[in-house]
């Protein structure tokens, strides 16, 4: 018989980031989620409100398969705040569960993969702690100035995807094995020693191949004449997996030292690479910190307000794959397609597309490969029915789509790819062009 628990159901009940009852039970989420959860979120919320704590801990797996897209949210009728109740049941798992009062919790993976992303975070400052080598590569020979009040702000996030990919790989040959009972060792290892740098070592070629498209957002931003510097090894993750997956105080602790070093350094204004860092800098951090006052803005939205020349007109086909944190949290839909039509491209866009973007799998990647790898499969099928390239703008949507394509599926590529030859004049280095405006 389930227990209730009084306590669990006040403090949903007084969360202010949990309005589960609004929910009119009409089975729109349902309908429309991406991965067919029938428990979730209808069920799962009844649970909380109702105070049931042991069916709540019953779906661990469920609550941490979300993939927080607001594919859901969004069509909601009663304005449910779908993906922030998910967030705050997980907040619940990371202080009262995996960390709290309850030893033997369950999925013993899922606890041990979060505890090593949140000291990873909190003792390294990035999910999976690269030198400041690695992460400030990309920036060799441009002789981008150090600093100043607008910084091209990349968030570690291309540079981390091949490690991430490689961890992610490892991953899945355990999963639903019983090897993950055994996470919880390799958690209390990575404490003391970053294990993270021997589990996750991505050839170079394809770090180089992340490296670069950095690069050529840099060259695009100075074709069209847009002063920029760079903070490189204060440039830290922005924490977004701590963000989605409920760690709120290695979050905060994260959004504090970013904070810290924009006002020690005078930023202002940050020019984003991608859409998670630029989700967490402009919607989640003015949420914890007082004051955050930056300006924060895509490179997509800076090309797009310049209205950048043309040097080298394309003449193709392309399908846009759009991200849904670009989509659906920041309304980032116009810009990329006025960029490639402007181009010479000629524009595809699938049955599910801007606000209807269908999920690549990515942000489940890490705790269910298997899940994440269906998910990408199924999109990859709706961008293939065009027969021509594929152009995404977010870096965890390129690795999961390009898994799944694999050497038959169609070609895709990050859409600075897209951009670099059409607006920069003749493909002429980002050294030269600060030379030009000398």
């Amino acid at each position: 018989m389930p227990i209730v628990s009084a306590d669990f159901a006040r403090s949903m009940r007084l969360s202010h980031t949990f309005n589960a009852n609004a929910c009119i039970n009409c089975g729109t989420c349902t309908a429309l989620c991406p991965i067919g959860l029938r428990t979730l979120p209808r069920t799962v919320f009844r649970y909380a409100l109702m105070g049931l704590e042991d069916k709540i801990i019953e779906s661990t797996d469920t609550i941490f398969t979300c993939l927080l897209c607001k594919l859901c949210e969004d069509k909601c009728p009663a304005d449910v705040k779908i993906t922030e109740n998910i967030r705050t049941l997980r907040t619940y798992f990371n202080r009262d569960v995996f960390e709290g009062k309850r030893t033997q919790p369950a999925s013993p993976a899922i606890r041990a993969i979060l505890g090593i992303l949140g000291d990873n975070i909190a003792r390294r400052h990035s999910a999976l702690p690269l030198s400041t080598k690695a992460h400030t590569r990309w920036a060799n020979g441009l002789d981008i100035p150090r600093g100043g009040e607008t910084v091209l702000y990349t968030g570690q996030m291309y540079q981390l995807i091949p490690s991430i990919r490689v961890m992610a790989t490892s991953l899945s040959r355990f999963e639903n094995s019983w090897v993950t009972r055994f996470f919880g060792i390799g958690r209390a290892i990575n404490k003391a020693i970053n294990v993270s740098r021997f589990m996750a070592r991505p050839p170079r070629s394809e770090q180089d191949k992340y490296d670069n498209m950095i690069r050529n957002i840099a060259v695009l931003l100075r074709s069209a004449w847009v002063d920029f510097g760079y903070l490189y090894e204060e440039d830290l993750y922005a924490g977004a997996l701590a963000y989605d997956q409920g760690l709120d105080e290695v979050f905060e602790q994260q959004a504090r030292r970013v904070a810290a070093i924009f006002k020690r350094r005078g930023v202002t204004r940050v020019i984003t690479v991608d859409p998670h860092t630029t989700d967490m800098l402009r919607t989640a951090y003015p949420k914890v910190l007082e004051n955050f006052d930056v300006e924060v803005k895509s490179y997509l939205e800076v090309l797009a307000e310049k209205t950048p020349e043309v040097f080298h007109k394309a003449d193709a086909d392309v399908v846009i794959h759009d991200s849904c944190v670009y989509a659906r949290n920041q309304g980032i839909i116009d810009e990329p397609r006025m960029l490639l039509k402007n181009a010479g491209y000629r524009i595809n866009d699938p049955e599910y597309s801007g606000k209807e973007t269908h999920c690549c799998g990515g942000p489940i990647e890490s705790l269910f490969p298997g899940k994440a790898h269906e998910i990408a499969v199924e999109r990859v099928r709706q961008l293939a029915a065009f027969g021509c390239p594929v152009a995404t703008m977010c870096p965890i949507c390129l690795v999961n789509l390009k898994s799944a394509a694999g050497r038959e599926g169609p070609e895709i590529r990050d859409i600075s790819e897209y951009l670099t030859a059409p607006y920069s004049s003749a493909g002429i280095p980002l050294t030269e062009h600060l030379n030009a405006r000398q």
